[in-house]
């Protein structure tokens, strides 16, 4: 049997996850209102001006935030397992003094030198965009440095809210000035940034509640410490999300530069739109991650490594899990799906989508590693990381897209994210002694069986589809025929989760603690019991060694 002292730390992280998945869950569903929203309610020109006008601010501003954000998840719980409170406070005081003087500063640069920008590009509406989005810069990183505070505290409910009040105040926000002043790029631009303002007001309240639940202590975060500790630390953090930036904001620069002038809005759009939704394959990494990266770090803290490696085994096996049934239904109804969500007019994104759920799947497999070396604060090694990943991804993007254009953005990508995966793998092992249990390898056997059972499926499923019933109500049929359509997406969806568990099962993928977690977590998810048993039941019969 499983000592119930050494689940300590998995089952935070089922309470946890449990917590994250239900609020990541109601993010992404407004997240996906708000992206059809303005699919459907906004130009193609304008929706590429947006996406191409945040990813330039984004990689220009990238190191805004001086990395002080990212130094609070890792050192608030470290500080906090050696009943440092004091410490805690001057290193939150000291990320909004900074932060907000950077972001200020960078917001009037943007706003100067937009111009530029624009005539660089060949598109003056683009120096347009840039003023009206360049506040972004400061508006964001301090909502970031709220809910870095709240992660770091373990407080993954104020956290999620926090995240969901923005996400639902973006598309509600959005709707209203649309309704009130019309739809443009400005409207657009405003709603976008007036969900941030709302946001940090709201989470200020939290984070204000878990400052003063801090017990009384003599420590204090001395100038000396931040100045040669914390500051060169987040330098590196800072850097390093440079270089993570460039991978995530390079492709649709890159794609705004090197397609012509006419063409790039929409490129950058369709691309735009179909990573938008490719990005949903996160969900579940980061449901599980927001409360591993302060577990990790407190066991980090008492130098407990065999803790660590169980608990990284745990956490690997549950992203994946959850990430990969998910994965499969995206990457074979890609087409489908972005057609339905957005109109024809972004169809062509379908390969692109495909291609970088592909990728994200390769994060998502080292996303338990990456994490630990973060809580480690081994800020060297993902410098490496992202410094390699960074540049693949750029000289890729150069070589790709003038010959395949979006997919060849999408696939330098896909590639980019392959080759950080690699690197994290043998950073996992070097330093931790980590070795991916042998039952992942045989989960992506399992996923991948079922993909191709999916795809041999598919003209079965298109067949159904035209036989969905029709309902004759002016006005609202397409809306009817969508609905249905996703219903019978949903249907496909959940019988290849079926397939993918039983093959999973079938493969002895599972360990005996999986069951326990499992048990726990529908508790935590309110599951009804008989439901709970059964899963517990069909996860130990996929154990290999009990």
């Amino acid at each position: 049997m499983i000592d119930e002292k050494e689940l300590a730390s998995p089952k935070e992280i089922a309470k946890g996850t449990a917590f994250s998945l239900a609020g990541t869950m109601v993010f992404k569903l407004f997240s996906f209102l708000y992206i059809i929203y303005i699919a459907r309610a906004v130009s193609q020109g304008d929706i590429g001006l947006f996406w191409l006008a945040l990813g330039i601010v984004g990689l220009i501003g990238a190191w805004r935030d001086i990395g002080l954000p990212a130094a609070l998840t890792r050192y608030v719980p470290f500080y906090e397992s050696k009943k440092q409170a004091g410490k805690i406070l001057g290193l939150l005081y000291s990320s909004y003094i900074v932060t907000i003087a950077t972001g200020l500063l960078l917001t009037a640069l943007m706003w100067l030198g937009a111009e530029h920008i624009g005539a660089f590009y060949q598109n003056p509406q683009l120096a347009d965009a840039i003023r009206l989005i360049s506040s972004f810069m400061l508006l964001e990183t301090v909502f970031r440095v709220n809910v870095s505070y709240l992660q770091g505290r373990a407080d993954i409910k104020s956290m999620q809210l926090s995240t969901n009040i923005q996400n639902v105040l973006r598309f509600a926000i959005t709707v209203l000035f649309f309704q009130v002043y019309g739809v443009s790029l400005f409207t657009l631009i405003a709603a976008f940034l007036s969900s941030y303002l709302i946001a940090i007001l709201v989470s200020a309240i939290f984070v204000h509640r878990k400052v003063t639940d801090l017990p009384k202590s003599k420590a204090t975060l001395s100038a000396n410490e931040l100045i040669s500790e914390i500051a060169p630390f987040g330098l590196m953090l800072s850097a390093l999300q440079l270089l993570w930036t460039i991978s995530s904001y390079a492709d649709r620069v890159i794609l705004g530069y090197l397609i012509p002038p006419l063409e790039a809005s929409s490129a950058v759009a369709i691309y735009s739109m179909a990573a938008a939704l490719a990005i949903n394959i996160m969900v579940f990494p980061g449901a599980v991650g927001s409360i591993f990266m302060p577990v990790i770090s407190r066991m980090f803290g008492k130098n407990d490594l065999d803790s660590m490696r169980k608990t990284m085994g745990t956490a690997q096996r549950w992203v994946l899990l959850l990430t990969i049934p998910v994965a499969i239904v995206m990457v074979a109804f890609s087409g489908e799906m972005i057609s339905t969500f957005y109109g024809s007019a972004y169809s062509p994104g379908s390969m692109v989508m495909a291609i970088m759920v592909l990728g994200l799947l390769c994060s998502a497999f080292v996303y338990a590693i990456m994490l630990t070396l973060a809580g480690m604060r081994l800020v060297k090694l993902e410098l490496k990381v992202a410094l390699i990943a960074g540049i693949s991804n750029v000289v890729l993007d150069f070589l790709l897209i003038p010959y395949f254009g979006i997919e060849g953005a999408a696939a330098a990508f896909a590639i980019s994210l392959s080759i950080s995966a690699i690197l994290f793998s043998h950073y996992g092992w070097k330093v931790i002694k980590f070795r991916t249990p042998p039952g992942i390898y045989r989960l992506f056997a399992a996923g991948a069986i079922t993909l191709v059972a999916v795809l041999l499926l598919k003209p079965a499923f298109a067949y159904a589809a035209t036989q969905l019933p029709a309902i004759q109500i002016q006005g609202l049929q397409q809306y009817f025929a969508k609905i249905l359509y996703l219903a019978l997406l949903g249907v496909v969806s959940l019988l290849s989760s079926i397939v993918f568990a039983a093959l999973a099962i079938a493969f002895k993928c599972f360990e005996e603690q999986d069951a326990t977690l499992a048990k726990k977590f529908c508790k935590k998810a309110r599951i009804p019991k008989f439901a709970a048993k059964l899963i517990e039941t069909a996860l130990l019969k996929g154990v290999a060694n009990k």
